[in-house]
């Protein structure tokens, strides 16, 4: 599917967290340079799933808990792997909800 299309594609995994690190992984590997956006990395697979993104070229989707200390630790984590750019190269929409974020 991913080679009849011109768009960025979004793969999301099932919610189970084990099967989604491997489904994903072989979704991010198949889908190399086609600009998907990966996820969801949770705080229990982040590091297998970003470093499937990374690998291939494609954007990370991260969710936690509707905690705003959960949200901030698992971008910490993401920051650290590398997975999450540096500041200096985020859109001023990544920085208003960086700010934001910091600021709760």
């Amino acid at each position: 599917m991913a080679a009849a299309i011109d768009i960025p594609l979004i793969i999301l995994g099932s919610g189970h967290v084990e099967k989604d690190a491997q489904v994903l992984q072989a979704a991010a590997a198949s889908t190399r340079g086609k600009n998907c956006a990966i996820g969801k990395a949770v705080e229990e697979n982040y590091k297998t799933v970003a470093a499937a993104a990374m690998a291939n070229d494609h954007k990370l989707i991260a969710m936690s808990q509707l905690d705003v200390n959960l949200a901030k630790q698992l971008n910490i984590l993401l920051t650290q792997m590398g997975s999450i750019k540096s500041a200096s190269s985020w859109t001023p929409c990544h920085r208003r909800l960086a700010t934001a974020l910091n600021t709760l």
